[in-house]
């Protein structure tokens, strides 16, 4: 049984929130592996701050899936025309590119 832990819940509220784009469904499948990624990570002994300063920034770390799902979509996504996956992808660096 893994014990809830506030800072893995506030990073993985504010993950969820910036995976706003995905589905639903999509999302709390990325939100669940990341939090099994902290839960295995703590539990081999790495303390919790390390763990979430090793996953970065929640922004990037939502953009860096988004732009893999939609790349390479998981099994489970319904099918996208490559255009429709295409120009998506070309906003998301649009939006990224935008800050620097």
């Amino acid at each position: 049984m893994t014990v809830a832990n506030p800072l893995v819940d506030r990073y993985l509220t504010a993950f969820s929130t910036g995976l706003s784009a995905l589905a639903p469904t999509e999302r709390d499948e990325v939100v669940a592996e990341i939090r099994q990624h902290s839960a295995d990570a703590t539990a081999a002994g790495r303390p919790i701050d390390d763990v979430l300063k090793a996953l970065g920034p929640v922004e990037a770390l939502a953009r860096a899936y988004q732009l893999e799902l939609l790349v390479s979509p998981r099994a489970t996504a319904p099918a996208q025309p490559r255009s429709d996956r295409w120009l998506k992808i070309i906003g998301l660096l649009a939006v990224i590119s935008l800050p620097s």
